[in-house]
């Protein structure tokens, strides 16, 4: 016998649960759990690794000069400031997959309760895109910081690549506002139902995602592929690592501005209909494939996804550190 609230404002009338929805439930249960699975299981092996790190950091202290560190740091080529914000772009994502199951099993609730468990889901997404581009924008922040690559970027790029954070997250704040104020919610036997029908946050949400994507990856590219360019005369093996990073950051951007396309067009195509749980698994797919991207942008991402299947770290020092080792990495690893 279904069960009924008092109709008002907040509440709304709960009909039997159909074969058809039962269904569907089990469906989103199970993406659900393993989008869930999957970014914890980041958020654990980035954790190890970087223990792992700071262990062999601190026995290397313990057992090598000053100037032999300084040379191992280079080497390492990872910095402490990157390494931190991939990690806590990890650890949103799984607080935003974990808050879904809350919206999800919550089933008529109140109509506030529901928009504010949908308003705690956009802050993880919002703060786990924030992190990302914190990371491409400190990468590309490096490369006109060095003294190296001074003379290929003009004052104009450099302004550019130091303002264009601050903007990007003001911008952000205006649209986590305006998505507050366009969408409603309303609960229902699938969670959380958006009620107003329309598309402009995820329209805004596109747009800027593909144009801070494009801009950072010009940023990131342009001065490393003037450095490479005037350095082809007497080529070095630093310059082929820099030609494989070039080439990894521009294919894997691309598969990040193809996933966020794919997932937008999907969005948009949804029938009006459609549990809004479905647009948060998602988007909540979509933000876990740019964790991925960025943990992949690292030299030893193989490490940092599987620390606990190394069995030789000597050995896998050698390789990274081989002339060798950039060319193989062409057709293995990603960058974003």
């Amino acid at each position: 016998m279904a069960l009924s609230t008092t109709p008002s404002e907040n509440f709304t009338v709960v009909p039997p649960e159909t074969h058809d929805s039962s269904s569907l439930r089990v469906v989103l249960i199970v993406i659900g759990l393993f989008l869930s699975v999957l970014s914890l299981y980041v958020v654990v092996a980035l954790i190890v690794h970087r223990c792992r790190l700071a262990k062999r950091k601190k026995k290397l202290e313990l057992t090598k000069r000053q100037s032999q560190r300084k040379s191992t740091k280079r080497k390492e080529g990872s910095s402490p400031a990157l390494d931190y914000l991939s990690l806590a772009s990890a650890v949103l994502a799984f607080l935003n997959c974990s808050s879904e199951h809350t919206v999800f099993y919550t089933k008529y609730t109140s109509n506030v309760a529901c928009k504010v468990m949908q308003s705690f889901s956009f802050l993880f997404y919002a703060a786990g895109i924030a992190c990302l581009y914190s990371f491409l924008w400190k990468r590309q922040r490096a490369c006109y910081n060095s003294p190296t690559l001074s003379q290929m970027h003009s004052k104009f790029l450099r302004i550019i690549s130091a303002a264009i954070l601050p903007v990007f997250l003001v911008m952000m704040v205006a649209g986590i506002c305006l998505t507050g104020v366009l969408w409603e919610f309303e609960t229902s036997e699938h969670g959380c139902m958006e009620t107003s029908s329309t598309r402009t946050p995820l329209v805004v949400l596109f747009t800027g995602s593909l144009a801070m994507q494009l801009t950072l990856l010009g940023l990131f590219v342009y001065p490393l592929k003037r450095h490479t360019i005037f350095q082809r005369a007497a080529p070095m093996i630093t310059d082929k690592i820099l030609t494989a990073l070039v080439k990894r950051s521009i294919y894997t951007t691309g598969l990040c501005v193809t996933c966020d396309a794919v997932t937008f067009i999907i969005a948009v195509a949804l029938p009006i209909t459609t549990p809004f749980i479905v647009t948060n698994f998602l988007y909540d797919g979509n933000l876990l494939c740019n964790v991925l991207c960025v943990v992949g942008s690292f030299a030893d991402w193989r490490q940092r996804m599987a620390p606990w299947c190394t069995k030789d770290r000597s050995l896998c020092d050698r390789r990274l550190q081989s002339p060798n080792f950039s060319s193989s990495m062409k057709t293995n690893t990603t960058a974003v």
